[in-house]
């Protein structure tokens, strides 16, 4: 490279290609980067209008979001107002929340058409949380679920707005749903009791419906019974055995299974042409049904007996009892009902029938 191509360089003149740029042809590398300079200040200045414009825009469209007086601008009258609606919003929130966990009902709640009574009722006062809350205020009761058992619970004065028949009355806490009547209520105390002097009743129909001249109804009960046997009084005495009242003494258990029986009723009648029973709490059961059937044959026995599952028209299975059980602690129940318990004791008792004609 000569000394002319050297100076053309550092002149920024380029001695290999035509420049074609009417812009920048002729012009030294000074005069280039002076015009980019100036390109760039005005792209820069172009580009700052159009984010002011952007910007005067959205500061527009957020003034005349939260304007709340329409006046054009935002300003403390609005942020007042703007802090207003939040709060109303977070108390309306904690009311929503607190209304879900208390569940209360109304009176229109009882008398609106979609509204469905729980098997377990409960009648008491109102507790400290439900009178305090300002959203249980004129509230005549509250729902709860505890351990999958849905339960109401009415305040006192208000059970006649149910339309119920509370058995023997509505002084208890707790009641359960009739298993053949949904609009009657039983104490549970005396459910299991209950459903058995109501089927004991109903047998006794039964045999004067079928003309029956004697029957009888016996509580049959399977037990077991833990016993502790002496099978070796013995002490040792120098190497020898030896009989004696005290000493070292070997147990055995041993565990048996008996039958409890009780007459649960028991009656004559003159007898007469049978006229088949309306049936209700042992409707369905199949025993009765054949029982039934048979005497209203032309060729009718003169005898009949059968077993009644006293558990199989109840409708507190054991595991509901269970539940219930869950559900009375949750509720601080002071009771002893046990009522698992109950339901164990009657599924290992059955009714036994005889009757004759």
């Amino acid at each position: 490279m000569d000394q002319n191509e050297r100076e053309q360089i550092q002149n920024g003149e380029n001695p290999e290609k035509e420049e074609t740029n009417p812009e920048t042809k002729g012009k030294s590398m000074k005069e280039v980067a002076a015009l980019l300079v100036g390109a760039g200040k005005t792209a820069a200045k172009a580009a700052g209008k159009s984010a002011a414009k952007a910007a005067g825009n959205a500061k527009n469209a957020v003034v005349n979001a939260i304007d709340a007086n329409d006046d054009g601008k935002f300003d403390l009258k609005d942020l007042s107002f703007v802090a207003a609606q939040f709060g109303e919003k977070r108390e309306a929130d904690r009311a929503k929340k607190e209304f879900d966990a208390l569940q209360p009902i109304f009176q229109d709640t009882v008398t609106s058409p979609e509204f469905t009574l729980p098997k377990l009722i409960r009648v008491a006062q109102m507790d400290k949380k439900h009178e305090e809350a300002e959203c249980c205020q004129d509230s005549i009761g509250f729902r709860a679920e505890h351990g999958g058992i849905q339960i109401i619970t009415i305040y006192p004065g208000w059970t006649k707005l149910l339309n119920l028949d509370f058995y023997p009355n509505a002084n208890s806490e707790l009641f359960y749903v009739d298993p053949c009547d949904r609009d009657k209520y039983i104490a549970l105390e005396q459910y299991f009791n209950y459903l058995r002097v109501s089927k004991v009743g109903e047998l006794q129909m039964i045999a004067q419906s079928l003309g029956a001249k004697h029957f009888k109804v016996s509580y049959v009960e399977q037990e077991s019974a833990d016993s502790e046997n002496k099978v070796n009084a013995m002490v040792a005495m120098k190497g020898k055995a030896t009989p004696s009242g005290s000493g070292e003494i070997d147990h055995e258990k041993s565990s048996s299974s008996f039958l409890k029986v009780s007459v649960g009723a028991e009656m004559e009648f003159l007898g007469h042409d049978p006229i088949e029973p309306t049936l209700k709490y042992l409707k369905g059961d199949p025993n009765i049904e054949t029982l039934i059937k048979m005497r209203m044959s032309n060729n009718a026995p003169i005898h009949q007996r059968t077993i009644i599952n006293l558990v199989s028209s109840s409708e507190i299975s054991e595991k509901d009892a269970a539940k219930i059980d869950g559900a009375m602690s949750a509720l601080h129940y002071g009771g002893k009902l046990a009522i698992q318990k109950q339901a164990q004791k009657e599924s290992r008792t059955t009714l036994e029938y005889e009757i004759d004609y």
